[in-house]
C-alpha cells in the first residue's frame, strides 16, 4: 500500500538524521574531550546532550497514517471476502440452459 511504504521512507529517513546527529555530537565530545581546558568539560558536554535533544528528528503524524492504513487494510480483506461468499452463493444457484427455456430442460 503506497501509505504504508511512504510511512516506512519517513521513517528511514528519520532514522538516518538521527544518526548524522549522533555523529556531529560524537565529534563534539571528543573536541571537547581534546581541549586541554578541562574546568568547562562536564558543563560543555552537557551543551552537546541538550544539542542532541533539541534537534533530534521526530516523525510527526498529525492524520495517524499507519492506523489509518491498518484500517484500509482490515477494510480491504473484510470486502475481499464478503465478495468472495456471494459470488461463491452466486455460482451455486446458477441455472443453466440446455436446450434453451421452451425444453423446460435445465442444470444446476
Amino acid at each position: 500500500m503506497k501509505l504504508e511504504k511512504e510511512h516506512q521512507q519517513q521513517l528511514q529517513t528519520m532514522e538516518e538524521e538521527n544518526e548524522k546527529l549522533c555523529l556531529a555530537a560524537q565529534q563534539m565530545r571528543l573536541s571537547i574531550l581534546n581541549r586541554s581546558d578541562r574546568q568547562d568539560e562536564e558543563k560543555s558536554l552537557e551543551y552537546v546532550e541538550e544539542f542532541v535533544r533539541e534537534n533530534a528528528v521526530e516523525l510527526l503524524d498529525p492524520l495517524d497514517s499507519r492506523q489509518r492504513a491498518e484500517e484500509l487494510l482490515g477494510s480491504r480483506r473484510r470486502l475481499l471476502s464478503e465478495l468472495e461468499t456471494q459470488i461463491q452463493i452466486s455460482n451455486a444457484s446458477t441455472y443453466i440452459a440446455l436446450n434453451g427455456p421452451e425444453t423446460g430442460l435445465y442444470a444446476s
